[in-house]
C-alpha cells in the first residue's frame, strides 16, 4: 500500500445515513455523543490520544501535519478499523517515505485530496481557519446523508480555558495568540461564527445538528440554533 493522489472521493455508501464528526473541540469530552447511534464516525489528526475514540469505529479520518505517524496506537486503530484516511495537500505537507511506511504499516492507501469548497468560499476566507472539522462537514455536506451529527467544533472562551478534547492543551497556540479572541479580522470568534454562518447557506444544512450547542465555548452556538436547532431526543441523550 501507497499514497496517491485523487481528484474526487466516491460518497455514495453515506445516503441516507447518519454521520456522526467527532473534532478535537472541548464538547467532544463535555457530551455524550458516543451514546448517539450512527451509521458511519468520521474525525480527524490526533483522535487516537482520546480513549472514547478509540472504542469506537472510525470510518474516515483526515491527518494533519501534527499527526505522528509512528504512534502505535494511531497504527493499531486505523491498521483495524480500515477508515478512508485522507491528507489535505492544501493544508499539509506530509508525503514521502514516512508516508508511505505507515501505509505499509497500516496496510491502508491514504488519499492525498483536498476537500472540495462550497462555491463562493475561498481558502482564503477566514471561515477556513476554524479547522480540521469544519472541512470535515463541508465534505459530509456533499452526501447524501439524512443526517450529519457534529461534536467539537467549538471554538475558545475568552479566557481559552477549555482544553482540547485530543491533546488536554489548555494554553492557546501561538496562531490563537496573533489571532485574538475577537478584536482582528482574523479573531477565534470570526473564524467560527463565519464557518457557522457558511453552514447556514448550504443546501440541506437542515440536516446538521450541532451536539456542542449551548455551551459556553461553542462559539456558533446562536447560529445553530436559529437555523438548525439540536434536536432534544439528542440533547437528553448527551446531556444525560
Amino acid at each position: 500500500m501507497l499514497y496517491k493522489t485523487v481528484d474526487n472521493l466516491d460518497l455514495s455508501k453515506y445516503e441516507d445515513k447518519t454521520i456522526l464528526i467527532v473534532g478535537g473541540g472541548t464538547s467532544t469530552l463535555d457530551k455524550r455523543w458516543d451514546n448517539l447511534p450512527h451509521d458511519y464516525l468520521w474525525t480527524t489528526n490526533q483522535f487516537y490520544l482520546q480513549y472514547r475514540l478509540l472504542r469506537k469505529k472510525v470510518d474516515l479520518v483526515t491527518i494533519g501535519e501534527n499527526v505522528d505517524l509512528s504512534n502505535k496506537t494511531f497504527i493499531g486503530k486505523v491498521k483495524s478499523d480500515k477508515p478512508t484516511c485522507i491528507v489535505e495537500p492544501s493544508q499539509s505537507s506530509t508525503v514521502g517515505p514516512t508516508l508511505n511506511n505507515f501505509c505499509k504499516e497500516t496496510e491502508v492507501e491514504v488519499l492525498r485530496y483536498d476537500i472540495r469548497l462550497p462555491e463562493g468560499v475561498y481558502k482564503t476566507d477566514v471561515c477556513m481557519r476554524a479547522g480540521a472539522a469544519f472541512r470535515l462537514i463541508l465534505l459530509a455536506m456533499q452526501t447524501k446523508a439524512k443526517e450529519i451529527l457534529f461534536v467539537g467544533f467549538d471554538g475558545h472562551t475568552k479566557e481559552y480555558d477549555n482544553p482540547h478534547a485530543f491533546t488536554g492543551r489548555l494554553e492557546p497556540s501561538k496562531r490563537q495568540k496573533a489571532a485574538t479572541y475577537d478584536k482582528r479580522d482574523i479573531s477565534i470568534v470570526n473564524r467560527f461564527t463565519s464557518a457557522y454562518n457558511v453552514l447556514t447557506r448550504l443546501p440541506g444544512f437542515h440536516r446538521l445538528q450541532n451536539l456542542g450547542e449551548g455551551m459556553k465555548y461553542n462559539l456558533g452556538s446562536e447560529i445553530s440554533s436559529k437555523f438548525f436547532p439540536l434536536n432534544k431526543k439528542y440533547k437528553e441523550v448527551i446531556d444525560g
